[in-house]
């Protein structure tokens, strides 16, 4: 779905809320109105996003891009406990998490690192023939392998360009599947080539957590906090996260 400035501008926030009977949630630049750049003062930003003004701009060369997959999900939802990761995709497209892990590992088990914890996925490794025809087979193997080899109460499945290009069916594979897994099955929309906006992975990530991940509280805890915990956030951030909220009497649950 493709608006027009003026459109944006009319839209209602209630419009752009969080539908999670939706698959997915909308790409940062329909939601957010969100820019890669912007040709202007910086004194004049703040005024001119209030006024629907900042947009993406066409460009010809840009080096401030990045792929919705790798550049955030990748590194993050592999290293969320008690779960393994699936790519719908060609492999190359898992070979960033290979570095996170090695990042990951760095960390010192006396700062809080599991010290019996690994990062657990998969690919689907698609080929030009998947293209063709399409992989669903593969992508349900794939599920299937990851309950049989690693026992996880998740499982994440994240799309690819060529999963989205061609248009494969990931939730009519999952919901085929799901009777016999006993990990929940969450599929995350985070196509490179979906947004020219990194920060539509954030949003599909939570969007998919939401929906099939989190259930209403039963109770809730006061004094605690849910914090969102992003590519920038190093170890240390979230320790320091920890002890300033704690200074206020609230305690920080770090999430992904």
């Amino acid at each position: 779905m493709k608006l027009s400035q003026d459109s944006k501008k009319n839209k209602s926030i209630d419009e752009y809320s969080i539908d999670l009977s939706k698959n997915t949630c909308p790409n940062r630049e329909q939601r957010a109105n969100g820019t890669n750049v912007y040709y202007g003062k910086a004194s004049a930003l703040v005024d001119d996003a209030k006024k629907g003004n900042v947009k993406c701009q066409e460009r010809k060369f840009q080096q401030s891009g990045g792929c919705v997959l790798n550049f955030y999900l990748s590194n993050r939802v592999t290293t969320i406990r008690d779960a393994a990761v699936v790519f719908n995709a060609p492999v190359g497209c898992s070979s960033g998490a290979l570095g996170y892990r090695e990042l990951f590992r760095g960390v010192p088990v006396e700062l809080g690192r599991p010290a019996q914890y690994n990062v657990n996925w998969l690919t689907t490794n698609l080929q030009q023939e998947d293209v063709v025809y399409g992989a669903a087979e593969k992508l349900k193997n794939a599920i299937l392998k990851a309950e049989e080899r690693y026992s996880p109460k998740a499982i994440f499945i994240l799309t690819s360009c060529t999963s989205g290009i061609i248009g494969e069916d990931i939730e009519a594979t999952v919901n085929s599947v799901q009777p016999d897994v006993k990990a929940k099955i969450v599929p995350i929309h985070c196509e490179g080539v979906r947004s020219r906006l990194v920060q539509t992975g954030y949003d599909a990530f939570w969007h998919a957590v939401l929906k099939y991940l989190v259930d209403e509280p039963k109770k809730k805890q006061k004094d605690l906090v849910n914090v969102a915990s992003m590519l920038s956030y190093t170890w240390q951030d979230r320790l320091e996260i920890k002890r300033l909220l704690g200074k206020l009497g609230l305690r920080a649950q770090l999430l992904s």
